[in-house]
């Protein structure tokens, strides 16, 4: 790195001197490229002098704590500028690395920025006003000026897409890692129920083709008028004073646009040929954007086909679904219950176009409802084991854990609970926290959970149990002490597990 930084060190000294040549400063090209240049270098050799400044510093606090000996205060002082100095050029060093990284050469460019809403509808249509905003004020605080270019607003005050141009210095070296697919969950202005919606936004950035539309905007013209009184000026001018005035003003638009462009007349004369040429690439672009919109009409057909292929099998997959989970159920004592999937149509997103909720009736005679609003605690328990155990038939999952999957029940339910949770450890492994000991007591193996407070800390300990242990922890549940009827009870659950 230090080789790269002498020979750029070299370089900018040379170059400082070139600009102050005066036969540098009458080639305007060689002058202009020289400046560019000058400009790139500068970030990089600001860095190397303070850089430079920092490595004296360390060397001479080195030195300094070499011949300290046992004087403390000026240990103390060449210390800390040790220690200063080494962090600057820790700091500086990473900063010169990335200085000295090849630089993108659209970077100095003013750039293009399009923003499109994506899976969302309209509230992906506000989240893109929302970024348009973002993006001015960003423009506005780096003094950078931005000018719409084309939009697409919606009723609400959103935008299906909108295009704008960032003009200013280095405009596309700060914008362009914001290309991609921008996400947003939020409550929606447009939800009336409080849902969360997941909205996206495609953001493109791409910089200004050296401002070429507006370039030629100005110059074509100009250079065309130019040209064909060049051309005109070789069969002869005409000597009245209206001819000759208006070939002056001929001379003088073309010696302004050399100093415009900051170029002589043969170049501008190249350079008007550069343009068209680029202009004429450009004009190409029409058809691979009708291409490109084809291909998107296309494949948005062949996601809505995919969709709705989807929504069937879920429809279909949902009625043999809810049978069995409320065989599962009516097991659970609840032998009224009626279990549905309400699948309705709604936005096409990466999980399809469905909108999907459980509803439930417990009693008979009445109608299903949303699972979240009408079921009791021990009921939605007895619902998410009901749904565990109907999908463990058809996964490969190794393990389940029920976090007190007991929560509202007792008695005969929480035995009926207990059984199922054994036959569906049949299949794989199965943990249970629990603190009734109808459901405890069918374990293959029981653990005791317990806190302990040591010199004022507090400590979690797990303790296996033997059979002894486990019916003294079961007589403890059942009624807080050691009864012997307790433990009667405890011994006989154990007794009665299931095979």
């Amino acid at each position: 790195m230090n080789e790269k930084l002498v020979m750029a060190e070299a370089r900018y000294d040379e170059i400082s001197a070139k600009l102050s040549d005066p036969a540098v400063i009458a080639d305007n090209k060689l002058y202009r490229d020289l400046m560019r240049e000058h400009k790139n270098l500068t970030p990089l050799m600001e860095v190397w002098q303070k850089y430079k400044k920092a490595q004296r510093g360390f060397d001479d606090a080195v030195e300094a704590l070499n011949e300290a000996g046992g004087d403390a205060e000026l240990r103390e002082l060449a210390q800390s500028e040790y220690d200063e100095n080494k962090a600057a050029m820790e700091k500086l060093s990473e900063e010169l690395k990335i200085l000295l990284l090849p630089k993108d050469p659209d970077d100095d460019r003013s750039c293009i920025i399009e923003i499109r809403a994506g899976a969302g509808g309209e509230e992906a249509a506000l989240f893109a006003n929302s970024l348009l905003r973002m993006y001015s004020m960003y423009a506005a605080r780096q003094g950078w000026k931005v000018e719409e270019l084309d939009s697409n607003p919606t009723e609400l005050g959103g935008y299906r897409e909108v295009s704008f141009l960032v003009e200013g210095e280095g405009v596309f070296a700060k914008m362009k890692y914001e290309s991609g697919v921008h996400r947003v969950q939020r409550v929606p202005e447009t939800e009336s129920q409080g849902r969360i919606q997941t909205s996206t936004v495609t953001v493109a950035v791409l910089p200004e083709a050296d401002a070429l539309y507006r370039r030629l905007e100005e110059l074509l013209p100009e250079l065309e008028d130019i040209s064909s009184e060049a051309a005109s000026m070789a069969f002869g001018a005409d000597d009245n004073e209206e001819r000759e005035a208006d070939l002056e003003d001929r001379v003088s638009a073309m010696k302004h646009a050399c100093r415009k462009y900051n170029m002589d007349p043969d170049q501008l004369v190249d350079y008007l040929g550069e343009c068209r040429q680029e202009l004429s690439q450009l004009s190409g672009l029409d058809g691979e954007i009708e291409r490109l919109s084809e291909e998107k009409h296309e494949l948005a057909g062949q996601v809505k086909r995919m969709a709705e292929d989807i929504s069937a099998k879920r429809r279909e997959a949902s009625e043999k679904l809810s049978a069995e989970i409320c065989e599962v159920l009516r097991f659970l004592n609840m032998p009224n219950v009626t279990l549905t999937f309400d699948v309705r149509p709604d936005k096409i997103t990466i999980n399809g176009m469905d909108e999907v909720e459980i509803l439930i009736s417990a009693n008979a005679g009445e109608e299903p409802k949303p699972l979240n609003k009408t079921a009791s605690g021990g009921e939605l328990s007895r619902v998410m084991l009901a749904v565990k155990s109907v999908m463990a038939e058809g996964d490969d999952i190794p393990t389940m854990i029920f976090d007190e999957v007991d929560a509202g029940i007792s008695g005969r339910t929480a035995a009926k609970v207990g059984i199922k949770l054994a036959e569906t450890a049949r299949k794989r492994q199965v943990l249970c926290i629990t603190h009734l000991a109808q459901i405890a007591a069918l374990a293959q193996t029981h653990m005791l959970i317990e806190k302990q407070t040591d010199d004022k800390r507090t400590y979690t300990r797990i303790v296996p149990l033997d059979h002894e242990g486990r019916k003294q922890e079961l007589a403890r549940i059942m009624d807080g002490g050691l009864t012997e009827s307790g433990l009667k009870a405890a011994e006989e659950m154990l007794s009665r597990q299931v095979e």
